[in-house]
């Protein structure tokens, strides 16, 4: 994994790519001071690292305020990071349906494959209701979701050795 993997990829709930300023080899999503932010960099011990921060709002919509919610971090944490890819034939299918431009919309979203956001944002600016339609998960998220379940059981028992 890496920071190209990561803008073409990811998706933060409602959170939009920005480029970190000097970090070339970084993605981030969110703003610092919003609910969520979402960091992903090189890290040399781990090789990248996909980090979520919690700020006060979303501390507070999820209830994490109560340490006794803690526990629902990993499956909170799970819901704001997940990867897709585009299908391609469904979109231009759909676009087809309206042939005025759509070989030129079908062109530039194809450009903008790079990243997700900006291809999410560019097909609701040309009117594509609900874009994320045309979005497939992909096996990463369910590897994903099967670590935070177990870090989850490892923090129930009261560990998080091994």
């Amino acid at each position: 994994m890496n920071a190209k993997f990561v803008r073409q990829h990811l998706r933060s709930g409602k959170a939009r790519m920005r480029w970190a300023p000097g970090f070339s080899k970084a993605a981030w999503f969110g703003a610092p001071n919003s609910h969520h932010f979402v960091r992903c960099y090189q890290k040399p011990v781990v090789g990248f690292r996909v980090e979520v921060q919690f700020n006060r709002g979303a501390v507070e919509k999820c209830g994490l305020d109560d340490p006794n919610q803690w526990l629902r971090l990993p499956e909170i944490v799970g819901d704001h990071v997940h990867f897709y890819r585009m299908d391609w034939p469904r979109l231009r299918k759909y676009l087809e349906r309206n042939p005025r431009m759509a070989e030129t919309i079908f062109r530039r979203a194809l450009a903008l494959e790079g990243n997700l956001d900006e291809l999410m944002r560019f097909l609701r600016q040309v009117s594509v209701s609900n874009p994320s339609r045309f979005l497939i998960s992909m096996p990463l998220n369910e590897t994903i979701s099967l670590a935070l379940k177990r870090l989850g059981r490892q923090w129930k028992l009261g560990g998080l050795s091994s």
